[in-house]
């Protein structure tokens, strides 16, 4: 079992910016790296299991206020950690949130022993625009492949090095515990 059919189990689900106009759909985690026509946050290939997991863990945090997530390996994006689905997009329902938001995705990368600048970033385009910037969000990637691995070792899934989860049922019980204990969650 990997982490995308874990994910599946839970019927984990992720607002997302759509191929339609615009529009914003749920689209389903298992959706997200299969072939074919996908929504635009993943029309560019597939998305490290790390980085959806940081965006599921921050709607568990912050679902009243994350709008949609705009892009992670998506078509806009030709270059840094996009391309190598190490990196994603969100937008807020409310932009005044913003530093409340970013707090929180640095918390839930520093909780699991990942350390800025050198493991992670997260940049508040609220705030400070980039270069590339075309419309206010927050970005946040995994400066390298072994950084992802580390983030999802600490949340408590054991991955092989295909991304198979090694004791689906074990990782599923301390993750839910986990969830349970810091956020009052299953």
């Amino acid at each position: 079992m990997d982490l995308l059919q874990l994910l599946t189990m839970l019927a984990a689900t992720l607002p997302v910016k759509t191929n339609v106009a615009g529009m914003t759909a749920n689209v389903p985690i298992a959706e997200a790296n299969m072939a074919g026509p996908r929504s635009q946050a993943f029309a560019g290939g597939n998305t490290n299991p790390s980085t959806l997991l940081l965006a599921l863990q921050l709607m568990q945090e912050n679902n009243k206020d994350i709008n949609r997530f705009t892009g992670f390996n998506d078509d806009y994006h030709t270059r840094g950690q996009h391309v190598s689905g190490l990196a994603g997009d969100v937008t807020l329902a409310n932009s005044e949130r913003s530093d409340e938001v970013e707090s929180v995705l640095r918390n839930l990368l520093e909780g699991r022993g990942l350390t800025r600048g050198k493991d992670y970033g997260v940049l508040n385009e609220y705030k400070k625009d980039s270069k590339y910037k075309t419309a206010p969000h927050l970005h946040y990637e995994f400066k390298s492949p072994e950084a992802a691995q580390r983030f999802l070792e600490n949340s408590f899934i054991e991955l092989d090095k295909d991304y198979n989860i090694k004791n689906p049922v074990e990782s599923q019980r301390k993750y839910a515990d986990f969830m349970q204990k810091v956020y009052g969650k299953k």
